[in-house]
């Protein structure tokens, strides 16, 4: 299942929200096989390292690497007695090539990149994975409330002349 979360939530309310489909609900609660997971966070913020403010960068980490690792935690204490799952985090392009999107947002998903890292190397010898996407700027009501200026900026940077579309992330996740 999906939820949008649009304000920084504390991570365990976070979680709690976390819709499971009703035959994955009945495994997860058995403690067996949970087939998949996937985490995707975030909330605008773009200010510069010079301007943002410690109540920003927590916010931004408890919203995008803390809800995921608590999601990690809990995925994997039912995926490793099985063997086997699936798990996806979504980090970002801003984890890896600095974009402007702020640096409280860019250091939390670099968070996500290194918590995928750590679990994969946990689960090393299991039919686990673990994953992560980092796309870019995604076609949402967030990104349709960027200023004109800023799209066509972003327009004249991406190779596809569009922003993607959450189907198209979804399709990687699903992969």
């Amino acid at each position: 299942g999906a939820f949008e979360v649009s304000t920084a939530e504390p991570a365990e309310a976070v979680l709690t929200r976390i819709q499971i489909e009703p035959d994955a609900r009945a495994t997860w609660s058995t403690g067996s096989r949970l087939p998949a997971e996937s985490s995707v966070g975030g909330f605008a913020g773009a200010r510069p390292l010079t301007d943002f403010d410690a109540t920003e960068l927590s916010a931004q980490v408890q919203l995008n690497l803390t809800t995921a690792a608590l999601l990690t935690k809990h995925a994997l204490r039912r995926m490793v007695p099985a063997g086997e799952g699936r798990l996806v985090h979504t980090a970002s392009r801003a984890a890896v090539q600095t974009d402007g999107s702020g640096f409280a947002y860019s250091v939390s998903k670099l968070g996500v990149l290194h918590l995928v890292q750590m679990a994969a190397r946990e689960t090393h010898g299991t039919a686990i994975t673990v994953n992560a996407v980092c796309p870019g700027y995604i076609e949402t009501d967030m990104t349709a409330s960027l200023p004109e200026t800023v799209k066509a900026d972003l327009m004249a940077r991406i190779p596809l002349g569009r922003l993607g579309r959450p189907e198209d992330v979804a399709e990687v996740v699903a992969f």
